[in-house]
């Protein structure tokens, strides 16, 4: 069997580079997304309490 006549031998080290690559920045956004959503939910919760703990105070 001759392997070196495979045109897809040469173009598998690409498509691992690509979806390597893909995959670094899907893993990136979805962190980013992540990050966003604790911090409005931190703010929102943080907004909603103030109030009471500003009585508290008083």
């Amino acid at each position: 069997m001759n392997m070196l006549g495979m045109p897809w031998i040469d173009l598998a080290p690409l498509t691992t580079q690509r979806c390597y690559h893909f995959a670094w920045f899907m893993y990136g956004w979805i962190e980013r997304e992540h990050v966003l959503n604790l911090n409005a939910c931190a703010a929102w919760w943080l907004q909603l309490m103030e109030p009471r703990w500003a009585a508290r105070r008083r």
